[in-house]
């Protein structure tokens, strides 16, 4: 309980801390966790009125007690740190066996199948994509202009319309979230 200002016990009791700041203001931290600043002249009237009307019925909260025993506690830690170590254990074994020379070299090459290499502005698309069977004629509109010009992109590079339509299909949909 803080002293001063002349105040009764029942309204010391419902303030935290009281400064005294250089200007000669009081800064008062009530129990409710407000902050206000006060004028010295009719500071202890000013304080009386502010805990008599908002704090007349507010019940600081008590600590919780800890009903769990110390060794029930230690026993939690110990356990999430054997977790975490055996985590920790597994997850460079999997690497190891993930990143071997025989699976690096698969990788690389799915990786170099898959992406579009663009040099000067040529496309080069997997052969995968070349080679498929176009087996299906759809409709569909779209703005003339835009088309005119991926005709023309597909005919620069050597490319089949249908191919080219192909793989930017197949990569959309390998990459839009399922």
């Amino acid at each position: 309980m803080v002293q001063g200002l002349g105040l009764a016990k029942k309204y010391l009791e419902k303030i935290n801390e009281i400064t005294k700041l250089e200007n000669g203001t009081y800064d008062v931290t009530f129990i409710d966790d407000v902050k206000v600043n006060y004028a010295p002249k009719g500071i202890k009237k000013a304080v009386m009125t502010y805990v008599d009307e908002t704090l007349k019925d507010f019940v600081k909260p008590e600590e919780e007690e800890v009903t769990e025993s110390v060794s029930n506690i230690d026993s939690n830690i110990k356990s999430n740190i054997n977790e975490k170590q055996e985590f920790q254990l597994t997850v460079p074994e999997k690497y190891n066996s993930l990143f071997n020379e025989e699976n690096l070299e698969i990788l690389f090459n799915i990786v170099n199948e898959r992406k579009i290499n663009v040099n000067n502005e040529t496309v080069v698309l997997p052969e995968h994509y070349r080679t498929l069977k176009n087996d299906i004629t759809i409709s569909m509109k779209t703005n003339s202009e835009i088309y005119s010009n991926f005709k023309k992109y597909a005919a620069t590079n050597g490319i089949t319309v249908a191919s080219l339509m192909n793989y930017i299909m197949d990569m959309f949909l390998k990459n839009v979230k399922k």
